[in-house]
């Protein structure tokens, strides 16, 4: 019953609304300025003597002005214009006097070649296109954190005016290089004119939204008033007023950047640089592995008649399965045992849990544990872990041999363990492998997202253990 008034007045608001009229654009609207092609204005030409076509429009409007030209600039003059102009530094005294004393008519168009080869010309060039691009390092805002890899798109743009990169594919790169090249660093650089407007750095679960849309409009806002030489902001909200944009049309050209994603990638901007370092390093790699391969050749039959001191001694390198007598869970998990001589973990499935393992080695001499996590199509995701998400986090392992007294007690004897690696760990901290045997019991090995897949661990030994007659090993997981 209190909805009802609402409903009502919704319906009174929504019966008095109007329904505006869609803009149209006519004939006349495509003649708007912005839309028209350059017109290239030819003046009468001049008794003067020209050394530029560009002089036949400053002669025109100094007539139309009634202004009298000044006397040409001396050459301490010109080079200082030349310099300030291209590189936005001064010339050194060295310089100008070289440049007054060269008296050859080149002296002059051999000067501005000099300076447009600068790699200084680019930098002082870039500046303009950058305040286009509303190009910033750091966030601004009130952290103002810097921008990880903004400068990738600052030296694309040097790079493109020191190249004489033709405009056409200089406004294709930003708004689509990775489309364009994707394998090239520089094309993807190119793409950071689309991320370079503002963004905030902190916004809540409310904001996302309307950040989103507030970086989709700044990105085609920058692109019209850059490229389009009109603009087209107003129109996210209503047709606009003077360019002949409809809302329509704005929301059209938006979705184009519905698929941007801003994020910071590493970029390998000189990729033949980096092969041919790669290159080096893979014969330096592969002559240190022949190296070790014959060094193995020639210590291979020493190294097994040190090792093999007992008969039933393993050869080198070698894993076998221990003889498993009894296998508990502290929080009531059963076990069922495989052909393959492995256990799968069923019934109760606690959040936390403690594996007892007894066996025996089929070797009397052992240096390392090797645990596998292997997938069963029983588990969720297949495994190995029986979490929701197949995974499993191994907080602790702990070995230790098992004698008996004589008397009927069982005597225990832990064995340190110094090293532990594995195939993959989920990462390199408090989910690493090496967080399975420090004293942290909220770190352990986990593997996410490798669900559905064998994992193993290998657990080296402080000190190698020999087994006597008797002797158990015990594992807790």
């Amino acid at each position: 019953m209190r909805l009802f008034p609402l409903c009502l007045l919704l319906s009174l608001l929504a019966s008095v609304r109007t329904q505006a009229a869609e803009k149209i654009v006519t004939d006349v609207d495509r003649k708007w300025w912005a839309f028209q092609p350059l017109q290239t204005n030819v003046y009468a030409s001049s008794p003067r003597r020209l050394q530029n076509p560009i002089e036949t429009y400053v002669l025109a409007k100094a007539a139309e002005k009634k202004l009298s030209l000044n006397k040409p600039a001396d050459k301490r003059t010109l080079i200082r214009r030349a310099y300030f102009d291209l590189l936005g530094l001064p010339p050194t005294p060295e310089e100008i006097v070289a440049f007054v004393r060269d008296k050859s008519k080149d002296a002059w168009p051999n000067l501005l070649d000099k300076l447009l080869e600068s790699p200084h010309y680019g930098e002082r060039w870039a500046r303009h296109w950058l305040d286009v691009a509303r190009f910033a390092e750091s966030s601004g805002f009130e952290h103002d954190f810097d921008r990880d890899g903004a400068f990738y798109y600052r030296d694309f743009v040097i790079k493109a005016l020191n190249s004489d990169m033709p405009y056409d594919q200089f406004v294709r790169l930003q708004l689509a290089g990775d489309e364009v090249a994707p394998k090239d660093s520089w094309a993807m650089a190119a793409t950071g004119f689309l991320g370079a407007g503002v963004f905030p750095t902190q916004i809540t679960a409310n904001e996302v939204e309307r950040t989103r849309y507030d970086a989709l409009d700044d990105m085609l806002a920058t692109t019209s008033v850059a490229f389009m030489g009109l603009t087209v902001g107003c129109a996210r909200c209503h047709d606009h007023k003077y360019d002949p944009i409809p809302t329509k049309d704005y929301y059209r050209m938006l979705s184009t950047f519905t698929t941007t994603v801003r994020s910071v990638i590493d970029l390998d901007m000189n990729p033949e640089k980096t092969q041919a370092v790669h290159d080096k390093w893979a014969r330096e790699h592969e002559q240190l592995q022949e190296n070790l391969r014959k060094l193995e050749r020639r210590l291979q039959p020493a190294m097994e008649r040190a090792l093999n001191v007992a008969p039933d001694a393993p050869a080198i390198h070698s894993w076998l399965t221990l003889q498993v007598s009894n296998i508990t869970s502290k929080a009531g998990a059963t076990f069922k045992a495989l052909e393959d001589s492995s256990y799968l973990a069923q019934g109760n499935n606690a959040d936390d849990d403690e594996y007892t393992i007894i066996a025996t080695s089929p070797v009397k001499y052992v240096s390392a544990i090797l645990v596998e996590a292997l997938s069963d199509a029983s588990m969720k995701h297949s495994g190995p872990g029986r979490a929701e998400n197949g995974n499993f986090a191994l907080s602790k392992i702990r070995v230790f041999t098992q004698t008996h007294d004589g008397k009927g007690q069982t005597v225990e004897r832990e064995l340190p363990i110094a090293k532990a690696v594995a195939d993959f760990e989920q990462n390199k901290s408090n989910l690493a492998i090496t967080a399975s045997i420090d004293e942290d019991a909220k770190t352990g090995w986990a593997v996410d997202p490798q669900f559905g897949k064998n994992h193993a661990a290998m657990f080296k030994l402080a000190k190698p253990i020999e087994l006597t007659n008797g002797m158990a090993l015990k594992v807790l997981l």
